[in-house]
């Protein structure tokens, strides 16, 4: 098995998502909310995560003729291992004096081709077109309904409500990271206090920080009386998170990048025993702070037992149909960015895969994912969120780039699929014993018992034998559509925090394993 460092990376750049907003610096597009502030800024901030300086953010705001342009660079160095993963995002947002918005601009850099996506804003709709590698596409999406601010007119709006005495204060944003779905931040006066920055001791305001996107994830943060954010701290899964108002030359200097991957594992309450050869188990799965939601799948059951506690059934022999809508979503068959069905390289290697296999889906699916598991020669952690095409040709790569390839081959072949992120696991990974590790693969929407057609799972990690078992809980699936970054950001919440009870086990034989949680 490969559980995917991709998680680490999800948590770094699920901070890094957050702090556009928290920081002041994100898209914040905007209609009707007047002029905008001109006042230019440049910060530079510290970030440092559970003790060590981990990188840094510079966000600026420049007005030149009658535009502003508002911008913002996050670069994150994280480790597994001995291994360092560099991560670097940046945005840009340009708007009109009026508070007009104009475009805005992401660069996710993770893998071995930034992504890119830039947004023209016009009358009635957002022209988008999203670059990675050679693969262009662009789409026309609705502008947000509803008020909303650009970067430049939020700030302006926080800091006249800071004047005004006011205890409350919430925008909603739309920001370049996370395309344009609008955002809620909140944020509650608790104090006015003081606090040391650049060597010297300023006035503040203490605060605490929500976003709608992050439900539970609040931050404590110190702003001064223009909004300008001095420190922040926060806790985002299960990660001490530390953002500290810096000159130039102290955010640039060494790094000190911090392990992350061994804290995502996840500790059930007892061991399970011949784990590949698991056919049916019942784990009963709780998130301290509430609101866990999961699929059901063809082969999983979940059931809510109380506030952030789910019992899941998963069985082998199980086969649940798939939901009505999902039979006609073309996003299922679509070819994205990250998933390329359409490269020439792709299509090539359906047609290896595939010779022999016949007409029946199901033995063509299975035949692509015996494939990639002989394909992939590599296997390693170092890979970070490559596309499918890119996988094709160097064939290196972890759980997830073994999911990304085998999903879009399957859409070249014309069989909907798509990306499961959950748990397997495993009796040891770096270091620690019987321990659920966060893990990718694919489903396929499949003929099961007759005309019924259910999803499927598919592992690329795994070899001819076993195919799949009863030890992988689905956490989220996605098409990818919005891309496999912002698909798996709902499960940042989890990292560190989700706990795991084994209630039973049964095996190839029919033997059962009652072993009930303490």
């Amino acid at each position: 098995m490969l559980i995917a460092n991709r998680l680490m990376r999800l948590r770094a750049t699920g901070l890094a998502l957050l702090l556009l907003a928290v920081l002041g610096s994100v898209a914040l597009p905007a209609r009707g909310a007047g002029a905008a502030d001109p006042g230019d800024h440049d910060l530079w901030y510290v970030l440092e995560m559970a003790g060590k300086r981990a990188g840094y953010l510079h966000a600026t705001q420049t007005a030149g003729g009658d535009h502003i342009v508002t911008a913002s660079l996050i670069k994150l160095a994280i480790r597994r291992g001995e291994t360092t993963i560099e991560i670097q995002m940046t945005s840009e947002f340009v708007e009109t004096r009026g508070g007009k918005p104009v475009s805005m601009k992401a660069v996710q850099s993770l893998g071995a081709a930034p992504v890119t996506t830039e947004y023209v804003f016009g009358g009635t709709a957002i022209t988008q077109t999203t670059t990675q590698g050679r693969h262009i596409t662009t789409t026309e999406v609705p502008l947000p309904e509803g008020a909303w601010l650009t970067p430049a007119a939020g700030n302006g709006y926080v800091r006249k409500r800071l004047e005004a005495g006011a205890k409350e204060i919430t925008v909603r944003m739309v920001d370049a990271m996370m395309g344009p779905t609008p955002v809620t931040m909140t944020q509650r006066i608790l104090e006015e206090t003081t606090i040391e920055t650049l060597g010297k001791v300023v006035p503040a305001f203490k605060t605490t920080t929500s976003l709608s996107i992050a439900p539970g994830m609040d931050s404590t943060d110190y702003i001064d009386a223009n909004g300008v954010q001095i420190r922040s701290t926060a806790n985002i899964g299960g990660l001490d998170i530390t953002t500290i108002l810096a000159d130039r030359a102290l955010a640039l200097s060494e790094l000190d990048p911090p392990e992350l991957m061994a804290s995502t594992l996840v500790k059930p309450d007892q061991p399970i025993k011949r784990a590949r050869g698991v056919q049916r188990a019942t784990y009963v799965l709780s998130l301290p702070e509430g609101g866990l939601t999961l699929p059901d799948t063809a082969v999983q059951r979940v059931e809510q037992v109380g506030e952030g506690t789910v019992r899941v059934t998963v069985d082998l022999a199980a086969c649940a149909p798939a939901a009505g809508d999902d039979h006609g979503d073309g996003s299922y068959l679509k070819s994205t960015p990250g998933l390329d069905g359409d490269d020439p390289e792709i299509k090539a290697l359906v047609a290896k895969a595939i010779r022999g296999a016949g007409d029946d889906k199901a033995e063509r699916a299975e035949a692509m994912r015996r494939f990639v598991f002989e394909h992939i020669e590599k296997k390693d952690l170092g890979v970070g969120f490559a596309t499918a095409s890119q996988v094709a040709r160097t064939r290196q790569g972890d759980c997830s780039e073994h999911g990304a390839l085998l999903v879009a081959m399957l859409r070249s072949d014309g069989i909907p699929s798509r990306l499961a992120t959950g748990l397997m696991y495993v009796d040891e990974f770096l270091g620690k014993e019987g321990v659920f590790g966060y893990h990718m693969w694919a489903q396929a929407l499949l003929p099961c018992e007759g005309d019924k057609l259910a999803w499927k799972d598919l592992d690329g990690t795994f070899p001819r034998t076993p195919k799949f078992d009863a030890t992988h809980i689905v956490l989220a699936v996605s098409s990818g559509d919005d891309g496999e970054l912002n698909s798996m950001v709902a499960l940042v919440p989890m990292l560190g925090r989700l706990e795991v009870q084994v209630e039973e086990t049964g095996h190839r034989s029919g033997e059962r394993e009652k072993e009930r949680a303490k």
